[in-house]
């Protein structure tokens, strides 16, 4: 499947003021709220982060994906990417993908609100949170057809173009490798 969307990472009050705009402007539109969990694998030398590739297992409604992103550099604003999925039964403390293995990293929960505006274009309203942050972001998934569409829209609800959102799984990754970075200092001995 091919997805193309802007992502907006945004504070909290430019999060709540952007979704009663969208409210207000779009009134025919369908709502609906979801809750999901991400489970993001990789190695010890983040091998998949560093080639552009994600491999998570999604829960949501219920059912739980086994997801392969494949992010493609575009010199566009917004993000183009592959994804593969099928079905598993459980969440794997390890994965193995092409004769490699890679490790259960963590979890980044969201709570998402998707206003389905028409044919080919979703706006979703997600707070995640994950290793102790919380965050906001705004995404636009589109088609490109309605891609001027989307523009409009953006403009609309004064979100910044200038610079490239970065998805959920980066913000985790950078996190986790903080976090990583920080133990490590913590447990080196002193020099005396």
């Amino acid at each position: 499947m091919k997805e193309l969307e802007y992502k907006f990472l945004v504070d909290k009050e430019f999060f709540n003021k952007a979704q009663e705009t969208l409210k207000r402007k779009y009134k025919k539109i369908s709502v609906n709220v979801i809750e999901q969990a991400n489970y993001y694998y990789d190695n010890d030398n983040f091998e998949l982060r560093k080639s552009g590739i994600t491999i998570r297992i999604r829960h949501k409604d219920g059912a739980l994906k086994l997801q392969v992103k494949k992010h493609l550099k575009t010199d566009k604003r917004y993000s183009l990417c592959y994804e593969e999925e099928r079905s598993v039964d459980m969440v794997y403390g390890s994965i193995t993908v092409e004769g490699k293995r890679y490790d259960l990293k963590g979890v980044l929960h969201t709570r998402r609100t998707r206003y389905v505006i028409d044919d080919g274009i979703r706006v979703e309203f997600d707070i995640s949170s994950y290793l102790g942050h919380e965050d906001y972001e705004i995404e636009i998934e589109f088609l490109m057809k309605r891609i001027d569409d989307v523009k409009k829209m953006i403009e609309m609800l004064d979100l910044p173009l200038n610079k490239r959102g970065k998805g959920k799984a980066s913000r985790f990754f950078e996190a986790l490798k903080s976090m990583r970075d920080k133990n490590y200092d913590m447990t080196k001995p002193k020099e005396i």
